[in-house]
């Protein structure tokens, strides 16, 4: 998956490097259509589930409160529930900013993505042993803690204390992709260590719908609440303080929240902290030693 999104983003920056005009946009679409019907043919080849009949047909009312009243699951979903508003939007007003204030085109702008595309595909292959061995916490404080220097970052450039350099920038891109990657594979891991077995989809469809709701109400609130401050700009000292300075400050603020949510969190198994961060380490030394090794 994040081999095909390296891709996909490849594809869009040397389409849209030059410019972005209509006959580059038309291109742009007629790949996703092309890729969107190919995908429905690989659909057609995945082997289906088979259902039981005593499942299918049982006529019990679904628990929908009781599930809700969970305390592991209840504790997952509001943790995922604030992690979406670290999220939601995050993209969009970074690249707002990039080519609002920092000058920056689309081309240049899916570039600097591509960045955080490589460095979710980079970090993942090696992630799996660690969490085997860590459990899944310890790998969503890291994931999290590198989100709150990744935004940080974001906070300092858009407060003018930090110039949005191109090297910069894409080096900020591949740390928040490494964050994204090691936080899907270990939030998956923990959600279906979570949620009990015996009604399983239903816990899975409340925890979809409360993500997803999240997602999408987060970046119309932060839309309203920027266009609200965009006439608000001052200074503090050499600190700016504008819409988006004061956005990424309060995503810091968040994310040093839902760091803290992951405590309460309930696994079966997991390691310290500390072991996490040696072995994400290790395992990245010897991956590059393998690769020096067998040329």
């Amino acid at each position: 998956m994040q081999c095909g999104g390296m891709l996909a983003i490849a594809i869009s920056m040397a389409v849209l490097w030059s410019g972005g005009r209509p006959w580059q946009f038309a291109l742009l679409f007629a790949i996703s259509m092309f890729s969107g019907m190919l995908s429905l043919h690989f659909v057609q080849k995945i082997p289906d589930i088979e259902v039981g009949g005593q499942v299918t047909s049982s006529g019990q009312p679904v628990p929908w409160l009781a599930i809700l009243k969970y305390p592991p699951f209840s504790r997952l979903l509001i943790f995922n529930v604030v992690y979406s508003w670290v999220i939601g939007g995050l993209a969009a007003f970074v690249i707002a900013f990039l080519e609002g204030k920092g000058g920056y085109t689309a081309g240049q702008v899916l570039a600097v993505s591509l960045a955080g595309a490589f460095g979710a595909f980079a970090s993942v292959p090696f992630i799996g042993p660690v969490l085997e061995r860590t459990g899944s916490k310890p790998v969503l404080r890291i994931s999290l803690a590198l989100y709150l220097i990744g935004i940080g970052f974001w906070a300092f450039v858009t407060a003018g204390l930090v110039p949005a350099e191109y090297a910069l920038v894409g080096i900020d891109y591949l740390v928040l992709g490494v964050a994204g990657g090691l936080f899907s594979i270990a939030n998956v891991r923990i959600a279906m260590d979570t949620m009990p077995e015996l009604g399983r989809n239903h816990f899975f469809s409340l925890f979809t719908v409360f993500t997803s709701l999240s997602l999408g109400l987060a970046p119309i609130f932060w839309g309203v609440f920027l266009d609200a401050l965009a006439k608000h700009e001052f200074a503090l000292g050499f600190f700016q303080v504008n819409r988006f300075s004061t956005y990424f400050v309060l995503l810091v603020l968040i994310t040093i929240v839902t760091l803290f949510l992951t405590r309460p969190l309930v696994e079966k198994k997991g390691k310290p902290f500390e072991t996490a961060i040696r072995d994400v380490v290790i395992m990245a030394r010897l991956r590059l030693y393998g690769r020096f090794f067998n040329r």
